[in-house]
């Protein structure tokens, strides 16, 4: 039976956002979804959606995720915000249609070392990953990540369980590396020392909440990494003040 309470379609240009109804029993599954995309249809130019966000969506079916493929043959890009669907279905999906995509944000939502893992097995062409806010994310999983994914040119790993043990064998593996942002206690200097030597194209650096990144560790991208443009590191063990950095169009934020 196909709930009555019927889930928000938006578009931004090659972007198409489902929204949750403020109802904590509502449920998207596959069903309702092809209902509502069919009440939509008519405003959406298909051939030219290649993102798809589901946010605050509490209950959602994987087959929902499946039908986004069929019915959206430009799909490339998936993000999953505040949404607690389960993950471990990733494999539905990603053996036929994960060759395909190149981004994948999750945020805030119910991710493990398994969906990771999963999703560095099936998805080989992405270029971006961004998971925030997974703290049963680990190095085991970006480890696989390492493994599977060379063509990334942005990564997002905030709020997760991640240190050098898997970050560095994660920039050896990804030269085309552009942005890095990552989060850690047990990040240290040795990643900024493998992004100087293996990532040369990188244009921006976040190390935020890391206490074992210093300022030995900035010099040395600053004196390698001739194309960044931003380093990030609040609550770091930064401590030097870089005057010189505005003047070369580099940004520094420090605690």
């Amino acid at each position: 039976m196909i709930s009555s309470i019927e889930p928000t379609i938006m578009t931004s240009g090659n972007s198409l956002e489902v929204m949750s109804p403020i109802f904590d029993d509502f449920y998207l599954n596959k069903e309702l979804f092809q209902t509502v995309f069919d009440k939509y249809v008519k405003e959406i130019d298909v051939a030219k959606i290649d993102k798809i966000e589901f946010s605050s969506i509490k209950k959602m079916s994987m087959d929902s995720v499946i039908d986004s493929f069929r019915l959206l043959p430009a799909l490339i890009r998936l993000r999953f915000s505040f949404c607690q669907c389960d993950f471990t279905d990733i494999e539905k999906w990603g053996e036929e249609y994960g060759k395909q995509i190149t981004e994948i944000e999750l945020v805030n939502s119910k991710v493990t070392d398994s969906t990771l893992s999963s999703i560095a097995e099936n998805c080989p062409s992405l270029r971006k990953i961004s998971i925030i806010c997974a703290t049963k994310v680990t190095d085991s999983s970006v480890c696989k990540l390492a493994e599977k994914c060379s063509q990334l040119q942005s990564i997002w790993l905030l709020s997760c369980r991640v240190s050098d043990k898997s970050l560095c064998p994660l920039v050896k593996n990804s030269p085309n590396l552009r942005e890095l942002r990552v989060e850690g206690k047990e990040i240290t200097d040795q990643l900024m020392k493998d992004i100087s030597k293996f990532c040369p194209n990188i244009q921006a650096i976040g190390v935020n909440e890391c206490p074992k990144v210093t300022d030995e560790g900035v010099a040395e991208v600053l004196s390698k990494c001739t194309h960044l443009t931003h380093i990030l590191a609040i609550d770091s063990g930064v401590k030097k003040h870089y005057p010189s950095i505005v003047e070369t169009n580099h940004m520094f934020i420090y605690s």
